[in-house]
């Protein structure tokens, strides 16, 4: 059967879209020849004519391409064709375009054809809006969607087809448009049309540059209603839509009936969920939109103001927030801060925390705003920022703040909290602010469970590992109440720190896994609790004899270790440690050799931080055994270069396995390894030996 596919409708743009093959989704349809029905749905300007274009090409079947747009297009031959498909003896495609035009009657009616398909006979609808009446099919497996996610270019896709309109572009500008088109074709290609120009924009991306306006205007608004286009004019206010929100922010009814229909239509509207319950708006449609909007007096204000008064009432607080922003009202964005930050900050959206932070920042001084302060001072901690945290920190601790801060606590619980944080004045400071925190702080403010963290660990760098692990349990207990997923994670890291402190490597494992699986949830790179997370894990793996999980989980901490800097020592050198001591088991002496000159570094600037100084010693004396050449030579473990500077010593071997939390059979079987592989029968003259090799300093 012949192959007959329509004229492209827009000739530059889709001879340039043309050109970019889109392989995967090529793939795919051709990998599914027996889905009786598929459907590729998308705004106008996303490829979805082309893509068919390019399948076709590439299928053996015979094809025919009606268009639904077309004046002569007729329903009832769509009908005749369709009956191709259940007749005859050739595998057959037709390809229905413009299928949004076609009524929902018509569309299930041939829907219902499905069942009386041949095999490898498909019908390809392909519109703007979502197709009607194929649930049932969704439910068997028999359909084929294609939308807009799919459709989207991605980063390689989007730099062929802008460097075919400016092939001098560089890369951060073409990364920089498909960021802000999300992939769509058209906005890709329009503007690196503008970008090419003698003169072009050297402007951000945006709505209402005269190419992506003209098409959006031709393309899209055009096919709504002028009551659709003035809704969607009003909307623009909102970060997302959705029919409650509309009908209150925007003072009417019936809003969700509206997004649908809008939806069907093909206008720029990206769904939220499959429940047709939320939106939002594309981007740039949205810049094209506010636009508009912004000719009103008090229209963006006003709108995002009871936008934002709704969802604050609905405990939408990131919305509330957002739309406060719209509104350009700090001070209101400022008491959401406030008022909700540790709900936000301790479910891990610290990247969205910090946003909100940078926009207040642009509009007022540190000062003005000391409740948030205190919370931009754990933000920058946990980023790693030990400048900006410094700056943070002095305006929230000299705040002047008589009444109670927003959990009910006083603003001196607050300090002593965020003072053990900052370990400024060494170990014995930190746990004494920390149980003050945990004194003075009301019972049930969500702080309690990072005050019983950080006193945690203050004990456990002080020695005492069952205290410093009762104290982790109870922050765990308190952070599962609250969902406090960052103290949970680091709470969870060192209890394995704990567990592998003392030999209990089944706990470690599982207090390691359960740190991963929190901290990963987190989309923010690099950032603290991932370091602790996954260098536990490492060393677990590493006892297990899993090297390349080892090496696997140390490449996530190498990735995210820069965010523990000196802004939270402790938890720097503390990481930094148990990777170089990972690092040398694994014989990777140059990482372990980088970590010790970061180690040194902490604890040169610290200056208070001498309990870590013998650990550093430690892995620094087990480092210059392992990089001497004997040692390689003769074999000699990592668990063996850790023993034999204590057989210099005059400990026994069960004090030296308290020491190294082993019994006293290991210490006394890894000895007589090492006397073996130094060809001698004794413990002194296993250490003389190791003296005159260089193992141990004369």
């Amino acid at each position: 059967m012949q192959k007959t596919v329509g004229a492209p409708k827009v000739g530059s743009l889709r001879q340039r879209v043309t050109s970019v093959p889109r392989g995967e989704l090529i793939q795919r349809l051709l990998s599914e020849p027996d889905a009786p029905i598929v459907t590729i749905t998308a705004p106008a300007g996303y490829g979805k004519s082309i893509l068919v274009r390019q399948w076709v090409e590439a299928d053996d079947r015979g094809v025919i391409s009606v268009g639904a747009a077309d004046p002569f297009f007729s329903i009832s031959e769509a009908f005749l064709l369709a009956a191709e498909l259940t007749i005859g003896s050739e595998p057959f495609v037709l390809v229905i375009d413009d299928a949004h035009r076609v009524s929902n009657a018509d569309v299930e009616a041939l829907l219902e054809r499905a069942d009386q398909f041949r095999p490898s006979c498909q019908l390809v609808l392909v519109g703007r809006g979502a197709i009607p009446g194929v649930a049932r099919l969704r439910s068997e497996g028999r359909l084929l969607e294609i939308g807009m996610p799919d459709l989207a270019m991605d980063l390689d896709e989007a730099g062929t087809l802008i460097r075919s309109v400016a092939p001098l572009m560089f890369p951060d500008d073409v990364h920089e448009l498909w960021v802000g088109t999300e992939g769509w074709a058209a906005g890709l290609y329009l503007a690196a049309l503008v970008r090419r120009e003698p003169g072009g924009s050297a402007a951000p991306l945006d709505g209402n540059e005269r190419y992506i306006a003209e098409y959006l205007r031709a393309e899209v608004l055009s096919h709504l209603s002028r009551a659709q286009t003035r809704f969607l004019v009003r909307s623009s206010a909102l970060t997302s839509l959705s029919g409650p929100l509309c009908d209150a922010a925007l003072r009417r009814t019936g809003s969700t009936g509206v997004l649908r229909e809008i939806e069907r239509l093909g206008a720029m509207l990206i769904p939220l969920d499959t429940q047709g319950r939320g939106y939002r708006l594309h981007p740039l449609f949205r810049d094209l939109l506010r636009a508009d909007l912004a000719g009103e007096s008090g229209g963006t204000t006003g709108i995002a103001e009871r936008a934002s008064l709704w969802c604050e009432r609905h405990d939408l607080i990131d919305l509330a927030i957002e739309h406060a922003t719209v509104a350009d009202d700090p001070d209101r964005v400022a008491s959401l801060f406030g008022g909700h930050g540790l709900d936000v900050a301790w479910t891990g959206r610290i990247e969205r925390m910090d946003e909100w932070a940078d926009w207040l920042a642009e509009r007022a001084p540190r000062e003005r705003y000391p409740v948030v302060a205190f919370f931009r001072t754990w933000i920058n901690l946990l980023l790693g920022r030990e400048r900006e945290a410094a700056l943070s920190a002095k305006v929230a601790q000299d705040a002047r703040i008589a009444g109670p801060m927003p959990d009910g606590s006083s603003h001196e619980a607050w300090v002593y909290l965020l003072r053990a944080a900052l370990c400024r004045d060494g170990v014995d400071a930190m746990e004494k602010d920390a149980r003050l925190a945990t004194e003075t702080l009301e019972p049930y403010s969500p702080w309690q469970p990072t005050a019983s963290l950080l006193l945690g660990i203050a004990v456990m760098l002080s020695g005492d590992l069952e205290e410093a692990d009762h104290h982790l349990v109870n922050a765990v207990e308190m952070s599962e109440e609250g969902f406090a997923l960052i103290t949970m994670s680091i709470a969870f890291a060192e209890r394995s720190f704990i567990a592998i402190l003392q030999g209990r490597w089944t706990d470690a494992a599982a207090f390691a896994d359960h740190a991963c699986e929190l901290t990963d949830r987190e989309p923010v790179r690099p950032f603290a609790t991932h370091a602790l997370a996954h260098v536990a894990a490492a060393r677990v793996a590493r006892h297990r004899g899993e090297a390349e999980p080892a090496r696997a989980h140390l490449a996530i901490v190498e990735e995210s270790i820069p965010a523990l800097s000196g802004a939270l020592p402790y938890l720097a050198i503390q990481a930094r440690l148990m990777f170089a001591r990972c690092a040398l088991a694994l014989g990777d002496e140059r990482s372990t050799r980088t970590r010790l000159g970061e180690i040194r570094e902490l604890l040169r600037r610290a200056g208070n931080l001498d309990k870590f100084v013998p650990s550093e010693d430690e892995v620094g004396r087990q480092l210059l055994a392992a990089e001497n050449k004997v040692a390689s030579d003769l074999r000699l473990t990592g668990a063996e270069l850790r023993l034999i500077p204590l057989l210099a010593t005059h400990l026994t071997f069960r004090e030296i396995g308290e020491r190294l939390h082993l019994s006293q059979h290991t210490v006394k079987a890894e000895a007589i390894s090492i006397y073996r592989k130094l060809g001698e029968t004794s413990r002194s003259r296993a250490v003389e030996r190791s003296r005159s090799v260089g193992l141990l300093p004369d």
